[in-house]
């Protein structure tokens, strides 16, 4: 993947990432949540953002049983229970003192998420204490989603019963991959019954179950893709969210198991052949994509419509941070990130010191990064428009993108990537098999040099027509 000088993005290559944290740019400077305030300097907005119209919530849990290879995520291996138990009574900390917040109250939660890490390490009695300080802190009368991230290993019928308690509707638990060598490459350590368990469980106490998977591994054949796809359907669950894996962001023992195991990373062309057979064969398995990686299922009468990207259903808490700049997000727990009043807001990373500030100085300390209005502004286009697929007109503030955003619209409806009715922008099929390059496309100047700086990496071959490539060069 290339830069090439002008401010495109080639269509050269398939990213082997799917999305990215956005936006980054900005001024940057560390404050602390002070008593009912945000910790930025002009009070709780600023003009850089417009007022919110939705709100998600997602709550960290940075703990593991094992780690797997491939994460990048701020986590560590729980080996005392008084780790988890310290943990959360700062957690109850956080969520009173942001609860004490206008700017984060003002709106009712519409999705919650737990990740980590690995939430189902908690114990039903821990996950009833989070679940009610919730509840006392913010507005959930509007609640349309609660998403929990757990691991087959420490799923229980306890802890499941805890969670649809506090009323987690979304259980979704990582498998990655059904086959036995990348299964040891990646450090997965649950057993296929402890899989299937897992999975024939969750079905029956959600309204909603779902698993991830990964494809792009090193080595992987395509009969061993197919066979994960296959796998993974079988278990009769109604989300399935497969990832091409980024061997950028890995953990350094993946890279050892990999040489270990001497298999070769697939070239930039494979993983974008995948992504297209991935596409094919779920929707032949009856799903349809809701967003850059998710496939819900669906009835035979939808799937035979065949829409590039269903309404079904899409991940609502990946809407706020995927969204535009008037869907924000609050997060909880170390390294979790807000972003609330046209400003992004990241926990302190460590986890020692977190809870250290909370329990003994009733601190948050965190990392803000005040963003042009324009890159505010611009998230509707660069990223919610190719990752899920469409953009109502209505969540566009055309007065305040960045020049060049609405040239670069018009080039990719010239280019048949892009189509625009009276309501909303939406992509064609065309357009989807490309999403990830046009969320760097319409990324203004300054987020494209980050962003190129911290994923962009070389690649040889062009896969789509020449004529595409100039004609959007051209207008760039």
């Amino acid at each position: 993947m290339r830069l090439t000088g002008d401010p495109l993005y080639p269509f050269s290559h398939f990213s082997p990432i799917y999305n990215w944290i956005y936006p980054v740019t900005g001024r940057r400077f560390t404050a602390a949540y002070a008593e009912g305030r945000l910790p930025i300097e002009t009070g709780e907005s600023d003009g850089t953002a417009p007022p919110a119209r939705a709100r998600a919530l997602y709550l960290h849990v940075p703990f593991c049983d094992t780690i797997c290879t491939f994460c990048p995520l701020v986590k560590g291996p729980l080996t005392q229970a008084e780790q988890l138990e310290t943990y959360v009574r700062a957690v109850l900390l956080e969520i009173a003192l942001k609860g004490r917040i206008a700017a984060m109250t003002r709106l009712p939660i519409r999705a919650i998420f737990f990740g980590g890490g690995t939430p189902s390490l908690l114990e039903p009695k821990q996950i009833l204490s989070i679940g009610a300080a919730l509840a006392d802190a913010f507005d959930l009368s509007a609640l349309e989603e609660f998403s929990v991230e757990m691991e087959a290993k420490s799923v229980t019928p306890d802890r499941v019963a805890a969670f649809r308690a506090i009323g987690v509707t979304h259980a979704r638990f990582g498998i990655q991959s059904f086959d036995p060598q990348h299964r040891r490459s990646l450090n997965l350590t649950a057993s296929l019954d402890q899989i299937a368990a897992t999975a024939a469980l969750l079905k029956a106490s959600f309204p909603h179950a779902s698993a991830d998977m990964l494809y792009g591994l090193h080595g992987q054949s395509g009969d061993a893709f197919f066979a994960d796809i296959e796998a993974a359907t079988a278990l009769g669950l109604d989300n399935l969210d497969f990832y091409p894996l980024n061997v950028f962001v890995v953990q350094k023992k993946l890279h050892r198991n990999y040489q270990g195991a001497a298999v070769e990373p697939l070239s930039g062309a494979t993983k974008f052949h995948m992504t297209q057979a991935l596409r094919v064969a779920m929707r032949e398995k009856g799903f349809l994509p809701h967003n850059g990686h998710g496939f819900v299922r669906v009835p035979k009468a939808e799937a035979a419509r065949d829409p590039v990207v269903t309404r079904r259903y899409a991940f609502k808490y990946h809407q706020h941070v995927y969204g535009p700049d008037d869907q924000d997000y609050i997060g909880i727990g170390n390294s979790a990130l807000s972003y609330v009043a046209g400003h992004s807001f990241t926990n302190e990373m460590s986890r020692q010191r977190y809870v250290d500030d909370l329990l003994s100085h009733r601190r948050l300390s965190c990392g803000v990064v005040r963003h042009p209005a324009a890159v505010n502004a611009s998230k509707a286009i660069a990223i919610s428009l190719p990752y899920l697929g469409h953009v109502p007109l209505d969540q566009v503030r055309v007065e305040a993108l960045p020049p060049g955003t609405l040239r670069r619209i018009e080039a990719a409806i010239d280019c048949g990537l892009v189509e625009r009715d009276e309501n909303e922008l939406r992509l064609t099929r065309e357009g989807w098999h490309w999403y990830v390059n046009l969320m760097f496309y319409f990324a203004p100047p300054e987020e494209q040099a980050a962003i190129a700086g911290i994923v962009l990496r070389d690649a040889q071959g062009s896969l789509l027509p020449r004529g595409t490539i100039d004609r959007l060069t051209r207008v760039a």
